[in-house]
């Protein structure tokens, strides 16, 4: 393809630079040849002029010895080679150069000569105006003109030989340019007809997907219609399952913690300290129970709850549930700055906090025990910090603690169910949020719980 482009176009443009850089040459050397050759018949003129002036007088009379000293002050300049004068009376011929003859002796006006090295000038001399008394010559060389004109031609062929060594540089450099570009295209244009290709075919694949995915969605839509159905009876038979747990499981042990009470009331004097003891074991059994069907009852109950969001100020949650727990004197709670006001629901957050104000209570071991809370925001999200100097947690037991009656200190801590921090991880994850934790063993936890902005602020509802 270079090839063919360079026959077609490279090459006949360089030819034709080439033929216009000759025409080009030859027309600045004539310009020049001609602005020489004039300077060169003005000065022979103005030359011959003065020695015309000159030696007309000595002529007259016949003065060789004058006229002689005329000429070699006359070929003293670089350019005139022969001065010559010729009186026609005897013959007389004065000149510097020997062998110099005037090409006609009946010359009655000025006459210039364009000769092979010289320009010769010649101007008759009259003592009337029809009587010609000699004749004065002046050849001016031709050799500074052809020499100034063989520079400029030289100049002007290396200059132009140059630039036609750079155009052909240029230009082959812009045809490989060319070609890799046209390759390029090729390529390209074979890539786009390979992908409109397999274009073709995923729209014939898409078109078939299109019917396969109508068909899903039809079945998918069926099968949601039933999942919302079945979630519904699912919730009823929560409900049910509730109310049930509320009252039918409840009313037994209500009666069982009576008839140990009425047994260890009744039965004392007759009871041992072993039998005493299984009756307190009895009561704390009644209790735990009690425990598990309320944290059940608050699982189930987290999501159907009355969930109406209010503008709720976080200062006012923390102060009431602090006093609302009434921790020991050795507790003491440290809010590093006023808390922001979200658009919530009161109840689950007041519960989720308790929760956790709960949890540092309970699992803190130090004499002067301190709970920190404190918050900050970024573009998306508002985070709250819960910090203690308590037990601490191992890090392996991260995700444990979330777990629904997960309790790690059971012997240590009696009577916990672990419930309290998986309904506080419930109540953040209906907002979209997040409770993560930091923890050292010894040292203390903190819970971070993320919000994000949008799901917490008053336009959003």
């Amino acid at each position: 393809m270079l090839l063919s482009v360079q026959q077609k176009y490279i090459l006949p443009f360089l030819l034709g630079l080439g033929c216009l850089s000759t025409v080009y040459i030859f027309f600045i050397l004539n310009q020049h040849t001609n602005l020489l050759k004039t300077e060169l018949q003005r000065k022979g003129q103005a030359v011959l002029e003065k020695l015309s002036e000159l030696s007309e007088v000595d002529m007259l009379l016949q003065d060789e010895d004058r006229l002689s000293v005329l000429t070699k002050q006359i070929t003293q300049d670089n350019d005139v080679t022969t001065a010559a004068i010729y009186i026609k009376q005897n013959q007389s011929f004065v000149s510097n150069d020997s062998s110099f003859t005037f090409p006609d002796l009946s010359i009655t006006n000025y006459t210039e000569y364009d000769l092979a090295d010289n320009l010769l000038f010649v101007q008759p001399i009259k003592d009337r105006p029809d009587n010609v008394i000699g004749l004065v010559g002046l050849a001016i060389s031709k050799k500074r003109l052809n020499n100034i004109i063989y520079d400029i031609g030289l100049r002007l062929g290396l200059f132009s030989l140059l630039a036609f060594v750079i155009v052909g540089y240029v230009v082959n450099y812009l045809s490989q340019k060319l070609k890799k570009l046209a390759d390029n295209a090729v390529k390209e244009a074979e890539q786009i007809e390979a992908a409109y290709e397999k274009l073709q075919q995923l729209q014939l694949k898409l078109v078939a997907t299109n019917s396969s995915l109508e068909q899903r969605v039809k079945e998918r839509t069926a099968e949601l219609k039933n999942a919302n159905i079945e979630f519904e009876i699912a919730n009823a038979e929560l409900k049910e399952f509730a109310y049930i747990v509320s009252h039918d499981l409840k009313a037994p042990l209500r009666a069982i913690d009576s008839l140990t009470k009425w047994i260890a009331e009744d039965y004392k004097g007759d009871l041992d300290t072993e039998g005493q003891d299984l009756i307190q074991t009895l009561k704390n059994r009644v209790i735990i129970m009690n425990q598990l069907i309320d944290g059940i009852l608050q699982y189930s109950r987290i999501s159907r709850v009355n969930s109406k969001s209010e503008t709720t100020d976080l200062n006012e949650i923390i102060q009431y549930v602090w006093t609302l727990e009434k921790p020991a004197e050795h507790f003491s709670l440290n809010i590093e700055k006023p808390l922001p006001k979200i658009f919530v629901n009161y109840n689950k957050i007041q519960e989720l906090f308790q929760k956790i104000i709960q949890n540092a209570i309970r699992f803190n071991d130090k004499e002067k025990a301190i709970i920190s809370i404190n918050w900050s925001e970024d573009k998306d999200y508002i985070y709250i910090d819960f910090q203690d100097n308590g037990i601490g947690i191992k890090e392996k037991n991260f995700d444990e603690i979330f777990k629904i009656f997960k309790t790690l200190e059971k012997k240590k801590y009696k009577n916990q169910i672990g419930i309290g921090l998986t309904l506080a991880k419930r109540i953040v994850e209906i907002y979209n949020g997040e409770i993560t934790l930091i923890s050292k063993i010894g040292a203390g936890t903190t819970f971070t719980i993320s919000f994000p902005k949008k799901n917490i602020t008053k336009h959003q509802g």
